[in-house]
């Protein structure tokens, strides 16, 4: 309950139970392709790829058949001004998502890339990372009612000085332009 300049917080006792539920499927497999040279320093190269593809299914907390979340009046000399609230706030386990509806296609591309070289000392050709992980992400949310791409990630590492160190990259391509208007 609220009054004018100060905040008034009521606890109510009882017991309700707060379930989450989601559903999600997922395919992947793994693709190779090897590109050989026979003599030189560099035998051959080697492509891994490893897409991924899946489902996810949560559904819409914020609705009132579940009873989750609620509005107090925020200003009582404005009937149009409501805060939302979980009736679960405070408790052990926190709230249940906000986000609404979610049914979600994710795909991730993941590319590897290796190298076989020999040099003239060599005995035995050996297999060099070239790139340990070159992974593009991202998904797609059908529920949503606008802007249901989310942002394509890019991610990498790879190994430099025969291990010592590893060097990572990262880009995020937004899939939305804005106008003047945003």
């Amino acid at each position: 309950t609220l009054s004018y300049g100060r905040q008034n917080i009521d606890k109510l006792s009882g017991f309700k139970a707060c379930r989450e539920f989601s559903a999600s499927l997922s395919l992947n497999t793994r693709i190779f392709g090897t590109l050989n040279f026979g003599k030189g320093f560099l035998r051959s190269v080697r492509h891994e790829i490893r897409p991924s593809v899946s489902m996810v299914f949560s559904p819409n907390y914020l609705s009132p058949n579940l009873g989750y979340f609620r509005e107090v009046q925020r200003d009582l000399r404005y009937d149009d001004q409501f805060d939302q609230y979980s009736i679960f706030e405070g408790g052990i386990f926190g709230v249940p998502p906000s986000i609404g509806e979610q049914m979600a296609i994710s795909y991730s591309l993941n590319n590897i890339f290796q190298a076989k070289v020999q040099g003239k000392q060599d005995t035995v050709a050996r297999r060099i990372k070239l790139i340990d992980n070159l992974i593009i992400s991202g998904n797609y949310n059908l529920a949503a009612d606008s802007l249901k791409f989310s942002p394509v990630i890019m991610t990498t590492t790879t190994r430099l000085f025969k291990g010592v160190t590893t060097v990572g990259f990262f880009a995020q391509f937004d899939p939305y332009l804005k106008d003047d208007s945003g």
